[in-house]
């Protein structure tokens, strides 16, 4: 139960709390009137309109659009007793020590002329000893009162999270065979930078020999067929053959060149170009080699085969990497996703690069939350001018939040009493008033307001501390 100690003409006289029958828990708007110069306002129309008296008092909606403008003087016809009760109990408790210049309050203790001039003198000393914490405070730069509105007001939020660099799976490629074969060969290493076509391993297959023999059979078969078809379509039109001579050479010519193309079809299935087929007549010695080619302009990062070794059809050889880009997969807590989204900037260093710093982009967010570390996985896509960057390397990634749209205010304005948040609002020179605000989560300074303050309004942003302990001191807390 919290007790106010006065010194009244010699003795101690503490009033109780439910002796004055202000309520045994405190309310949360100490200072409706602020302080600092300045009392509790003694219109109840203003103390009504207050978010926190209206809750305390369970008051309706319908019964805010009964209230008068004279409302000060007809209180009892609006609220019922138990409503008017309590805001009078809510009165008293917001004065603190000035309840006991209350009228109802000094009858009650039948307090003497002497005690009340005492509780004035106190009341004074208080007001002198505020106006030095005021004093001193301002002398050391506190008591910075900003305005901030919130129609276009808006505050980036910034994510810091670790990450591991990963090549882009877009830009990877494992180079195998199509054919079965033996390593003969090998051109490429590990950490090369290759080019486009580059040949990587040459192999000799078997079954690519009799591929490529088959094909070069059937490609004279056509030259053949092709030759007569014309020599006899000659004859035929000077009417020296009969037609159906023309139709026999015509319907030979037509089966050999669908046999070839089955042969070149087979030749490209097997990974052959279009060049390499058409020199395979001029090159015979070339029958059943097999070049293993880059498909991209990139880095050999891992080499699979050895010279001598017999490879499947499909068996991995080679890993071949586009490095230009690169992702950077983050972990980001739960906490923080409402201030990502994607398509977020992203700030990203890392030890091989001091002082150098890479930018990419939020490209997309995981499906599931990770059920132990509570975070999921985002990707990021980070160029990599000149190659510095490097798979497997440990990056810190400073994420760009969504931009925060609405009323925001220092953190060093937020100051809490238990559970509940409160910022000081600027009355005027010298006068403040705690305010009981509802906020978000902190990110990067600030604090977005959601409830409490409305735009426009003028906030103590530095002093807050020596403010707080004069406010408590002052109601009691």
């Amino acid at each position: 139960m919290r007790r106010f100690g006065i010194v009244l003409g010699g003795f101690v006289l503490t009033l109780v709390a439910a002796e004055l029958a202000i309520g045994q828990a405190p309310f949360g708007g100490f200072g409706g009137g602020g302080f600092g110069g300045g009392g509790l306002t003694q219109d109840p129309l203003a103390l009504l309109r207050n978010a926190q008296v209206k809750m305390e008092l369970e008051i309706t909606d319908e019964q805010m659009e009964k209230l008068p403008a004279a409302l000060s003087k007809a209180l009892k016809e609006v609220l019922d007793d138990k409503q008017h009760k309590r805001l009078r109990q809510i009165q008293l408790q917001l004065q603190g020590v000035r309840a006991y210049t209350d009228a109802e309050v000094q009858q009650q203790l039948k307090m003497t002329a002497e005690q009340k001039e005492n509780i004035k003198t106190l009341l004074e000393e208080q007001a002198r000893e505020q106006a030095e914490i005021f004093k001193e405070a301002k002398g050391a730069g506190g008591f910075q009162g900003i305005q901030e509105k919130i129609q276009g007001l808006q505050k980036d939020t910034n994510t810091k999270v670790n990450s591991v660099l990963t090549a882009d799976q877009r830009k990877t490629h494992r180079v195998a065979p199509v054919v079965d074969g033996m390593v003969t060969e090998l051109r490429a290493v590990a950490h090369e930078r290759v080019r486009k076509g580059q040949v990587l391993a040459r192999l000799r297959s078997h079954s690519l020999g009799q591929a490529q023999a088959d094909y070069l059979e059937a490609l004279a078969r056509f030259d053949l067929a092709q030759a007569e078809r014309t020599r006899i379509e000659g004859l035929w039109k000077d009417g020296v053959v009969a037609e159906s001579r023309w139709l026999t050479v015509d319907s030979e010519y037509k089966s050999a060149r669908a046999v070839l193309e089955a042969r070149r079809r087979l030749l490209s299935l097997a990974g052959l170009s279009d060049e390499q087929i058409g020199q395979l007549a001029d090159q015979p010695d070339r029958l059943a080699v097999f070049d293993l080619t880059s498909p991209i302009d990139g880095m050999v990062t891992d080499v699979e085969i050895e010279s001598g070794q017999m490879l499947s059809a499909g068996q991995i050889a080679f890993h071949v990497d586009d490095l230009s880009t690169l992702w950077a997969m983050v972990k980001i807590p739960v906490a923080s996703l409402p201030q990502v989204t994607i398509g977020a900037e992203a700030v990203i260093s890392v030890q091989a690069s001091p002082g150098w710093s890479y930018r990419g982009q939020l490209e997309s967010l995981g499906g599931e939350v990770d059920g132990q570390s509570q975070t999921l996985t985002g990707r990021i896509v980070l160029g990599n001018p000149g190659g510095r960057l490097r798979p497997g390397m440990y990056a810190e990634v400073d994420l760009s939040g969504i931009a925060s749209r609405g009323l925001m205010v220092p953190a060093g304005a937020v100051f809490r009493v238990g559970d509940q948040a409160y910022v000081f609002k600027v009355l005027g020179t010298g006068r403040f008033e705690p305010v009981a605000v509802e906020i978000g989560a902190e990110a990067d300074g600030w604090v977005p307001v959601r409830r409490g303050l409305a735009a426009g309004v003028e906030i103590v942003s530095g002093g807050v501390a020596e403010l707080k302990s004069h406010w408590q001191y002052k109601v009691g807390e």
